[in-house]
């Protein structure tokens, strides 16, 4: 995890990609008090951007938020920039230690060891953007992870949750309730609960 956290710290910098939208308007929504969907087009779903909301406003908390609304804070290294760019580093950390926790559950030590070192450095992880992706797969490893565990409720929560970031994040979800399925009815209703009832 440490050599994937080591890696990651390069997009600490501007890119050219469409996650410099969602920044923009996560920054309107945390300092200008404009909504999602009501004062502007959004069209993923709400929780996609409520993770650049929040490392905003925690930013402001630690540096300000003049510092957060400063057009030079969003440069190469800057402490707004350096906050959102925060959010794929985090998430795919954590994804990375719910796939670890996850196959070492099911097949042992080192098979989780392989497994999260090829998910922490597969490349579409190390180069992904502020798209939604990273946050919606750390997500769904969580009810991966959960599943394992055997808390159904939890990880229906959390593939209600990636289906909020990101509706792409549902086959997953769908796949894993159907193996679970086979395996035991009862916990695949449990999980369908409680995927569906925080999505409708």
């Amino acid at each position: 995890v440490l050599f994937y956290l080591a890696l990651r710290t390069y997009p600490f910098r501007v890119a050219d990609s469409d996650e410099n939208i969602y920044f923009y308007m996560a920054l309107r929504s945390a300092f200008g008090g404009l909504a999602p969907y009501r004062d502007y087009f959004f069209a993923h779903p709400p929780l996609h951007l409520a993770f650049a909301v929040v490392a905003l406003k925690v930013g402001a908390f630690f540096d300000g938020a003049r510092v957060m609304l400063d057009p030079a804070e969003w440069g190469d290294g800057g402490a707004a920039l350096v906050a959102v760019k925060s959010i794929g580093l985090l998430a795919g950390a954590i994804a990375g230690i719910c796939v670890y926790r996850a196959l070492a559950r099911v097949s042992g030590t080192l098979e989780a060891w392989i497994g999260g070192t090829l998910f922490l450095l597969s490349p579409d992880l190390l180069h992904s953007f502020f798209t939604g992706i990273t946050e919606a797969l750390m997500l769904t490893a969580l009810g991966l992870e959960r599943v394992t565990a055997g808390r159904d409720r939890q990880a229906g929560l959390a593939f209600a949750a990636a289906s909020l970031v990101a509706m792409y994040a549902a086959p997953a979800g769908l796949a894993i309730w159907i193996v679970l399925l086979l395996c035991s009815r009862r916990r695949a209703l449990t999980l369908a609960l409680w995927t569906a009832v925080p999505l409708l």
